[in-house]
């Protein structure tokens, strides 16, 4: 085992290169997430759009991402133990293929120009069918990552795949605004299908080190695939049970799961439903607005990847999540005084674009040392199942926020839910820092 396990990371470092632009593998990984979520954030911002111009309502487009986000957390820790249990390349770019075919096939209900109904029905089931793929794919290309890059390179790797991100949101976001207006929605599905299946293509060529323990092999992932259910939930377990001794865990899902309650909202219901409802700009002037939150987010990984990695990040993050309040409690003012014809309308866009570069910034500095945490500290083996456990459980704040914000957005004020926005964080924020354990982070 010792002579298996050496000649493993012989391998990992002659295919691991110091310059990770030079390292095969992790620049496929790292295109083909570029092309598919750059075709994420045009079609995002197309069927938030649509759904509001069609509806005209913000419960239905709550109820749209809250099922989305709903899925991806029942499958969470499945796909995680299958993406422990299957061989991670193939993992990776099959889920994207198969998204590639859901969302042509839903694009086609658009071209017959159907019933109103049926359409909704291909479009609730095209992001269930989205979501359960990305339970596999995100732990599978989580786990990768330590796999093919050194271990002084994972807060590097981290920030080049943040970069990504949100570059590709930035530049999505932008031209899903254009695009929106100039092919229709029926376009945007081409694009999103064709962006998928482009990522998958580029996926395949993706090499893993074989080894022990590295569940690459072709003959040990088909014994695998025929194990039954029973070992299936007792796997599900070991990712809980791991969660549970490792305390550090336990702290980053409860902060996790109360910031994304609220702040979900936010960003996904009240800022489209005010931009559409109330201030009844275009489109293209929201996706300025959503692409400042891109923006921030490579700012916030080039500063984090520039700094030396830390061993401890609890303090840090404590710093980083209180300074989100800033633009929340600026956002809710200026809301107030737009609304009081203090100001205009555009002066209201120019702040939400400030607000949410500077959130993206924050974001970008709390989540960044929390994956390279995570990928130094859980062994790889478990790995998916973890991580797929840690995400469904931080993740289950969001179509909770989702749903509320949403049928809050019909009866309330936008500018209390935008107060009360900011007085839940204030008090998640109070919470984090008088608790003691966020020092074992």
């Amino acid at each position: 085992m010792e002579a298996i396990m050496e000649t493993t990371m012989k391998m990992i470092e002659l295919e691991n290169p110091q310059n990770l632009f030079k390292n095969r593998n992790f620049m496929l990984l790292f295109i083909g997430k570029l092309v598919s979520q750059l075709g994420d954030a045009i079609y995002t911002l197309a069927i938030t759009w649509f759904i509001l111009n069609l509806t005209g309502t913000g419960v239905l487009m709550s109820l749209y991402l809250a099922i989305g986000m709903v899925t991806l957390i029942i499958m969470g820790p499945i796909g995680g133990v299958l993406a422990d249990r299957w061989d991670r390349r193939r993992v990776i770019y099959g889920m994207d293929l198969i998204r590639g075919i859901a969302v042509a096939i839903a694009g086609v209900f658009f071209y017959l120009q159907v019933a109103t109904t049926i359409l909704l029905v291909a479009l609730f089931s095209v992001t269930i069918i989205i979501n359960v793929c990305s339970a596999l794919f995100n732990p599978a290309s989580m786990a990768v990552t330590p796999l093919i890059v050194r271990e002084e390179q994972l807060t590097k790797a981290n920030s080049l795949n943040s970069i990504v991100n949100s570059g590709a949101n930035f530049v999505g976001l932008i031209l899903g605004g254009i695009l929106y207006a100039v092919i229709g929605v029926e376009g945007i599905f081409i694009l999103k299908a064709a962006s998928y299946i482009l990522s998958g293509v580029s996926e395949m060529f993706i090499t893993l080190p074989q080894g022990d323990k590295i569940k690459t092999d072709t003959e040990a992932n088909e014994n695998n695939q025929t194990k039954g259910w029973t070992e299936l939930i007792e796997q599900m377990k070991e990712g809980y049970l791991y969660i549970k001794k490792e305390r550090w865990i336990y702290v980053l899902i409860w902060a996790g799961f109360f910031i994304n309650v609220a702040l979900a909202p936010m960003l996904t219901i009240f800022v489209p439903y005010i931009f559409n409802q109330i201030i009844k700009t275009e489109p293209i002037q929201l996706s300025y607005v959503q692409s400042a939150l891109g923006v921030g987010m490579i700012l916030g990984a080039i500063f984090i990847g520039a700094l030396p990695q830390r061993e401890k990040v609890g303090k840090f993050l404590k710093v980083v999540v209180t300074l989100v309040l800033i633009p929340l409690i600026g956002l809710a003012i200026l809301f107030h005084l737009t609304q009081s014809a203090y100001y205009t309308n555009q002066v209201l866009i120019n702040g939400f674009i400030i607000g949410f570069l500077i959130i993206g910034v924050l974001m970008a500095m709390i989540n960044i040392p929390i994956n390279v945490l995570f990928q130094r500290k859980v062994p790889n083996e478990l790995m998916g199942r973890v991580d797929a456990v840690l995400g469904t459980l931080m993740m289950a704040g969001m179509p909770i926020g989702m749903v509320v914000g949403g049928l809050l957005a019909d009866f309330i004020s936008m500018q209390a839910l935008l107060i009360g926005t900011a007085g839940i964080f204030m008090m998640i924020t109070v919470g984090i820092l008088l608790n003691e354990d966020t020092e074992l982070i």
